[in-house]
């Protein structure tokens, strides 16, 4: 679940979509930064319509599929040196923003062994830990929103098929 709240990057390929079918491709390439040939645009003309129809049921179901990013949500971490801290310790804060949820997300995780103290948060179920510390080193992750969803056209025949 987790993997599917976190993966929203559909709503951007149907904002290509539309910036293709109202721009033409050689336009709204420019407004792409980066764009890279070995990452090509696979929707077809077409697409928008599905676009639209898929925007119109994504917000009527937003409060089952969790908030548009366009709302703000996400989350973000960053260091600061220890020569800016008064401490003289580096500072990690980490902040993993995600929609609560029954069961909880995290499960708070502490790893005492002869050499590891490991305190922190993990999956249930997972033996390890995913975001915390063992007193020398912090460690923390956030999400990238990167694009790991592309969507196609899929043209379907009224014929019913039959067996030969």
């Amino acid at each position: 679940m987790m993997s599917w709240g976190l993966s929203v990057n559909w709503e951007a390929e149907i904002l290509r979509a539309q910036l293709i079918d109202r721009l033409e491709l050689e336009l709204a390439e420019e407004l792409e930064p980066g764009n890279l040939d070995r990452c090509p645009f696979i929707l077809a003309s077409g697409a928008v319509d599905l676009g639209e129809r898929a925007l119109t049921r994504a917000d009527a179901a937003r409060a089952f599929n969790g908030p548009n990013p366009a709302d703000g949500v996400g989350s973000n971490s960053w260091v600061l040196a220890g020569s800016r801290a008064t401490s003289g310790a580096p500072l990690l804060a980490n902040d993993m923003r995600l929609r609560l949820g029954i069961p909880a997300i995290w499960y708070e995780n502490h790893l005492v062994t002869d050499g590891l103290n490991v305190t922190g948060i993990t999956f249930p179920g997972t033996p390890g830990v995913i975001s915390g510390h063992n007193g020398r080193v912090a460690w923390g992750f956030t999400n990238g929103f990167a694009d790991v969803q592309d969507l196609s056209t899929l043209s379907v025949s009224a014929e019913p098929v039959r067996a030969a």
